[in-house]
């Protein structure tokens, strides 16, 4: 707990400090099933502190734990987190990989929320790769499951990578329509962060296009 406590105030070494001490502990006198979250975590805060390869390394034994016991839902965790590390290498058909494993468990899960995020995730590393038709695709889908699911934030998530997709693509007012419909929930959701993303990028669009003026309104 104090591990998380310090990484989420931003403190990563005290973070780390405190991780291996748990770590430690439940090496000695735990199972796979209390260890592998601690891993979970040092990767996660590798990944955050961009220390790639020793991200990997702990995802990767967190993994292995997971498999050990039969945890499904440690294993997708897993395989989607240590994706968007393949994503920071530019390794982009190893985290499509990651993520598609996440789907199959998820599906087999059953785990509509969970489906929903692992189609996202190929999504996102579909545009980064620039293959636009797999990305709307992928991106549609995930929107698809959210908009049933009735999930307001993770909607106005969707609509965002969307928006980005169609940025890259160049197809600009689709983008613009899509920061649109993310910014409409995001505002009455009083959700800053995505509302000073989805900005940023339509000031980028107005640019593009020429418009300077409304560039500086955003």
């Amino acid at each position: 707990e104090m591990g998380n406590v310090y990484y989420f105030k931003g403190n990563y070494d005290s973070a780390a400090s405190y991780y291996y001490k748990a770590l430690g502990l439940l090496k000695r006198t735990g199972s796979h099933a209390t260890v592998a979250p601690v891993l979970n975590d040092l990767g996660r805060l590798y990944r955050k502190t961009r220390d790639l390869d020793r991200s990997l390394q702990m995802y990767d034994e967190a993994l292995d734990m997971y498999k050990k016991i039969g945890d499904e839902s440690g294993m997708a965790t897993i395989l989607n987190e240590s994706g968007v590390v393949y994503e920071y290498k530019e390794d982009y058909s190893e985290a499509v990989n990651r993520y598609k494993s996440s789907l199959v468990i998820r599906e087999k899960m059953k785990d509509t929320v969970g489906i929903a995020y692992s189609l996202n995730f190929i999504g996102g590393a579909y545009t980064l790769q620039k293959k636009f038709t797999e990305a709307e695709n992928y991106l549609v889908q995930s929107l698809k499951l959210r908009t049933n699911l009735k999930d307001s934030f993770t909607i106005a998530l969707s609509h965002s990578d969307l928006g980005y997709m169609y940025k890259e693509e160049n197809s600009l007012e689709k983008a613009i329509e899509q920061y649109n419909l993310s910014n409409a929930i995001a505002e009455k959701m009083r959700f800053a962060d995505l509302m000073l993303s989805n900005y940023k990028e339509l000031a980028v669009i107005s640019e593009r296009k020429g418009d300077f003026a409304l560039s500086l309104v955003y």
